[in-house]
């Protein structure tokens, strides 16, 4: 430490020397916003003079918009900081006059950037109309969400669903590929049995 016939209170900026624990995270809060927060530590100062710290910091080097006065702590969290920004940090001492030392070194971070968000899917959602929602054609199915005809056989998916009902998984031609993404492999429309009125037939007969 060096002290002048003024008392005022200096410091080299070696003795001060800030280290960036490597607590980089990013914050999730309740109303999804988003924010970055370092948790920044120095060697103390072994000066009787010094009574406490302050750190500076901010988005320009050597240009800092904000202060934390940490007592005499030796290591702070700073939170509240915006993601994907590179930071500048400095530290100084001070007596019990308030006195300040110079700046330590600067030290810049780039603070993580914001986390992607994947939206969850509609499980109702059925972007092809096919009759089959779009999580069961990509989770179960494999067929397209976006095409409703994915073996392009001239069916829907839904209806061909509906006509293999369990046999979909089958591979009745045996070409490795299922029933309900096989072309080749169509199933058949039920027969429709219609029924015949045989009151006039029958009453000829009786004639």
């Amino acid at each position: 430490m060096q002290t002048n016939t003024g008392s005022w209170f200096f410091l080299p900026l070696n003795l001060i020397t800030l280290l960036f624990l490597v607590f980089l995270s990013v914050i999730i809060s309740v109303n999804s916003a988003y924010s970055a927060q370092l948790t920044v530590a120095w060697d103390p100062n072994n000066d009787e003079m010094t009574a406490g710290y302050k750190i500076y910091y901010g988005t320009e080097s050597k240009t800092y918009d904000a202060s934390i006065d940490v007592g005499n702590a030796t290591q702070y969290l700073i939170a509240d900081l915006k993601p994907g920004t590179i930071y500048y940090f400095a530290a100084k001492a001070y007596d019990a006059n308030g006195t300040e030392s110079n700046f330590s070194e600067e030290l810049a971070v780039n603070t993580l950037s914001e986390p992607s968000v994947t939206p969850t899917p509609d499980p109702m959602l059925d972007s092809d109309h096919d009759g089959i929602t779009d999580v069961d054609e990509t989770t179960i199915y494999g067929t397209d969400p976006q095409n409703p005809d994915t073996d392009g056989d001239g069916l829907t998916d839904g209806q061909e669903l509906q006509l293999w009902g369990s046999n979909w998984q089958g591979d009745d031609d045996e070409d490795g590929v299922i029933n309900l993404l096989d072309a080749d492999s169509t199933p058949q429309k039920p027969n429709i049995k219609r029924r015949v009125n045989m009151g006039p037939i029958y009453s000829l007969l009786l004639e």
